[in-house]
């Protein structure tokens, strides 16, 4: 009986935690829905409020010059308006999507919430934001204002005037527009990033939405990493330093410019020179961190150097290089252009013979608009480069094929480095090493046999080949000037080969 009574018991208990579980987690889905429906809300919502400040600045300003000029401090407003509620907006979707994806993880069903999510914001929400501002309120400014208002008050004002009017009017439009594009792309990248994120973690079987969502590296070379990242914001920290330097040297004006113009010309070959070494040392560095997970514990376990390879697209080829084409090619050059072409050169206009300004002008836009070529086809390549190592790596990986050297050898030159040393330095080392090593264990087997092994004969012969090849390329190296490290890997390379030979004789 009370065998009977406690196994009733137990019975009723489980039934009753699962059911409790069950309502628990349908709870929870409940939950989210509503969290959704208010996100979206939370759009809408800004939507409309940006909207309405802007009737409240057409009003204000009545469709002409004079209205314009005595209000244009609420146009500015509106533009910072934009910004704060749209950077408002952001934070708030990506704390409600965290707590939706900590609401989910809870249920059976999250695949379809995932599914709704994705629907609902990333490919509903976010685009409605996108056209609703950026496509039709900023394009309703540009044609009111700057296409309309000032371009109608050509014929009213002195040019002087006008032009300046004009010029602030088009900046800050630009400007604006620029800020809110690069937030929304920005948060809707985030978001699809996390989103991605937490989908693969939750097939997975992981269902830690703080770990996931911790922004920080998942691998287990996460330093290694940020190493990499660090390289790309010293150089973007230097060259905004040097071009800062280059404008105050002008003193804000057009003489100034004239006299002291070839600090620009050598800011322009500096930043070529900086951005091209920055992208060499990353792709040298790229490679050796791809050769340590190669040859860490990680390849053994698939989601874990899965970790490794994530947290390189993230940081660097995402990340690091977006911000580098933001700071220097977009960032830099818009300062060039306001700052300087549109700035200090355009000024000389009315203090200067029209002819020989003109020409400073020209010379100018064409030292400008080469600069910024040179700049986005190295960055190009570059982040080109970045992605197809990656691959390469990932598909090698995949395939159970950890040879970075063969995986990657499309993309390894001979002024590339490995470790401080040239690779034609280090293959030709190591091959010699190798040879000398093959050569004493030749020699130790043949000893230990009567000299009439054809076999032995044979592989004889193709050492004496072999010889004659590697010396000619160790030949070919030591015509070469050696670095530091090359030649204490060098002077390595000999002891090990002169202690393995007296180590030959000694036995002999």
């Amino acid at each position: 009986m009370c065998k009977k009574y406690f196994m009733a018991l137990s019975l009723s208990i489980v039934l009753s935690m699962s059911m409790a579980e069950g309502a628990f987690a349908e709870s929870s889905m409940d939950s989210a829905d509503v969290l959704l429906e208010s996100m979206v809300a939370e759009f809408d919502s800004t939507i409309s409020a940006i909207t309405e400040e802007l009737e409240n600045v057409n009003e204000a300003v009545g469709g002409t010059y004079e209205g314009y000029d005595e209000n244009k401090q609420m146009l500015s407003d509106w533009y910072t308006y934009v910004i704060s509620e749209t950077t408002a907006l952001v934070e708030k979707t990506e704390e409600s999507a965290a707590e939706y994806y900590r609401l989910i993880a809870q249920s059976s069903d999250w695949e379809d919430a995932m599914d709704d999510l994705y629907d609902d914001i990333y490919d509903g929400a976010f685009e409605d934001l996108y056209d609703a501002i950026y496509e039709d309120l900023y394009d309703d400014v540009y044609d009111d204002y700057y296409d309309g208002i000032i371009d109608d008050a050509y014929d009213e004002l002195n040019y002087e005037i006008w032009s300046t009017v004009s010029s602030e009017c088009y900046n800050e439009w630009d400007d604006s527009t620029s800020d809110f594009y690069t937030l929304w792309s920005d948060a809707e990248s985030n978001f699809y990033r996390d989103w991605s994120d937490i989908s693969s973690e939750f097939y997975r079987g992981n269902f830690d939405i703080e770990f996931i969502l911790s922004g920080e590296p998942r691998g287990s070379f996460g330093d290694d990493v940020k190493a990499i990242e660090a390289e790309f914001d010293t150089t973007i920290d230097y060259l905004t330093e040097e071009l800062n330097a280059v404008c105050d040297s002008f003193g804000g004006t057009y003489d100034g410019y004239v006299a002291n113009k070839q600090n620009l010309s050598d800011w322009y070959e500096l930043a070529v020179s900086e951005t091209n070494e920055l992208f060499t040392t990353v792709k040298e560095d790229s490679i050796e961190y791809f050769r340590t997970v190669a040859l860490s514990g990680d390849v053994d376990t698939k989601y874990v150097w899965q970790y490794d390879l994530s947290d390189y697209y993230r940081y660097i080829y995402e990340d690091a290089f977006t911000n580098y084409y933001r700071s220097v090619y977009t960032g830099l050059s818009q300062i060039i252009y306001r700052e300087i072409y549109n700035g200090v050169v355009s000024s000389g206009n009315s203090t200067t013979d029209y002819s020989s300004w003109s020409s400073e002008r020209s010379d100018c836009y064409s030292q400008y608009s080469e600069f910024r070529s040179t700049i986005y086809s190295a960055y190009s390549d570059a982040h080109s480069k970045s992605y197809s190592m990656r691959s390469a790596v990932y598909s090698g990986f995949n395939q159970g094929n950890t040879d970075i050297d063969e995986l990657l050898a499309e993309f390894i030159t001979e002024d590339d480095m490995i470790d401080g040393m040239h690779v034609k330095f280090k293959e030709t080392m190591d091959g010699y090493i190798e040879f000398i090593d093959e050569f004493c264990e030749f020699m130790d087997t043949y000893a230990a046999t009567d000299g009439t092994d054809t076999e032995l004969m044979e592989q004889y012969i193709e050492l004496i080949e072999q010889c004659a090849s590697t010396m000619k390329d160790l030949s070919a190296m030591l015509d070469e000037e050696m670095n530091e490290v090359e030649t204490a890997y060098y002077e390595d390379g000999l002891l090990h080969i002169s202690q393995k030979l007296s180590g030959r004789e000694n036995a002999e």
